[in-house]
C-alpha cells in the first residue's frame, strides 16, 4: 500500500465515515435491495477498504 500523506488520510477517514453513517441510515431506513447492489458496486470499483463496512 503506498505512503499517503496526512491530508489524504484525513480526506479518506472523512469519506470513510460519510459513506458508513449514510450507508449504515439508509440500510436502517429503507429495505429496498438497490442499496446492497450500489454498496457492492462502490466495493468493486473502489481502492479504500470498504469491505470494512
Amino acid at each position: 500500500m503506498p505512503h499517503l500523506s496526512p491530508m489524504m488520510w484525513a480526506i479518506s477517514s472523512l469519506m470513510f465515515l460519510i459513506i458508513f453513517i449514510t450507508f449504515n441510515s439508509t440500510m436502517w431506513w429503507s429495505q429496498r435491495p438497490i442499496f446492497p447492489s450500489i454498496h457492492v458496486t462502490l466495493s468493486q470499483s473502489s481502492n479504500l477498504p470498504w469491505n470494512w463496512i
